[in-house]
């Protein structure tokens, strides 16, 4: 006499499935999105440390294959990291980049890729200023096919 109906029990059933589901794809979106959010602060890291190296620079000493500072200049079993002299993409899935920035390991699945443009601005014929812009982009976890895409730009100007 003080139990539940079938109906009542269906519809009580009901709602805490549909709340279960909704628990599992809320926990399925965190998970991703902790994924996604990891992702972009590896390479936002490599970034950042790699336009830090071209600051620690002198400002005669950024050009086109230039090591980015005299530790990673490719002698001696170093790491060779350059500025490029083309503005073309190229890999960062190689042991230099990877021993540069050890977290870039863990994107090479997604085919991490940068590409570095050097601008130079001169004033009365002599070199002023200097932007450094770096890209980068990897394949992205959540749709096959598509990049995610960054980009950080250095402006140097000659000390006077």
């Amino acid at each position: 006499m003080a139990g539940y109906t079938l109906a009542e029990a269906v519809i009580a059933v009901s709602i805490i499935g549909l709340l279960g589901l909704v628990n599992f794809a809320a926990l399925s979106m965190v998970r991703t999105t902790s994924y996604r959010v990891y992702d972009r602060g590896v390479m936002h890291d490599f970034m950042a440390h790699y336009l830090e190296q071209i600051k620690s620079l002198p400002f005669d000493q950024v050009v086109a294959n230039g090591p980015v500072n005299g530790l990673y200049n490719g002698v001696g079993g170093v790491p060779n990291i350059r500025i490029p002299t083309t503005t073309a993409w190229f890999s960062l899935t190689n042991s230099d980049y990877q021993a540069f920035h050890p977290d870039l390991v863990w994107l090479s699945r997604r085919s991490p890729q940068a590409r570095v443009t050097l601008t130079t601005s001169s004033l009365g014929g002599q070199p002023h200023d200097k932007q450094v812009t770096l890209e980068v982009k990897w394949q992205s976890q959540l749709s096959p096919g598509k990049w995610e895409y960054r980009r950080l730009d250095l402006v140097r100007v000659r000390d006077l």
